[in-house]
């Protein structure tokens, strides 16, 4: 599968390397792709810009600085229609203030945000719960492996996803709907706690 990452932070690297270490195809991209040729075949894909990945792309994995989203270039934006764009964003307090307070007041988790900002594409919340160094680090570990939690309001754009996370070595757990993505949101009780699948669920009373 083709899988076209917006940002190429520590997040998109961590993700981006555990894709392509699982067969799948991996396109890196930020606003300045110069600068990441060697990264790119470090993980074992490809660089270009957001633009290249957004139309290359099967799937759509978000992993730029969370109010970054409603900035991209329109031409960005009508590419991902229609298609799985997996939220892995985080609103920070300190580098996204504004939307963060806008994510907290709504109260409907981060990923319906990010939807607003992306109207027709189909969002599912994943893979922002766990920090890049735990990714790398906890990936395909004996069992109990670590568990992802996932928000989509599509049941079928959850399977695909959860199929994406247990390639790389984590245990898929649906939560629910979109906004139901407020629950593994930052400063949440599971957030970045590195839980198995039977803590999260717990947890979040699942």
């Amino acid at each position: 599968m083709r899988i076209g990452i917006i940002g190429a932070g520590h997040a998109g690297g961590a993700i981006g390397t555990l894709l392509a270490d699982a067969g799948h195809e991996v396109l890196l991209s930020c606003r300045h792709p110069e600068q990441l040729g060697e990264r790119a075949r470090n993980i074992g894909g490809q660089c270009g810009p957001i633009i290249q990945a957004a139309t290359w792309g099967d799937i759509i994995l978000l992993a730029l600085p969370f109010s970054h989203t409603q900035d991209l270039d329109m031409a960005v934006k009508d590419a991902v229609i229609g298609k799985v764009v997996i939220d892995a964003t985080n609103p920070s307090p300190e580098h996204d203030a504004r939307a963060a307070k806008e994510v907290t007041e709504a109260g409907t988790g981060s990923g319906t945000w990010t939807l607003a900002r992306l109207y027709g594409a189909k969002v599912v919340k994943a893979y922002n719960a766990l920090s890049a160094a735990s990714m790398t680090e906890y990936a395909h570990r004996d069992a109990p492996r670590l568990a992802i939690p996932i928000a989509s309001d599509d049941a079928d754009d959850a399977k695909l996803v959860a199929g994406l996370v247990s390639d790389c070595g984590f245990d898929p757990v649906v939560v629910g709907e979109l906004a139901s993505s407020a629950s593994f949101d930052p400063g949440t009780e599971v957030w970045q706690a590195a839980l198995t699948a039977p803590e999260l669920r717990a947890k979040l009373g699942l």
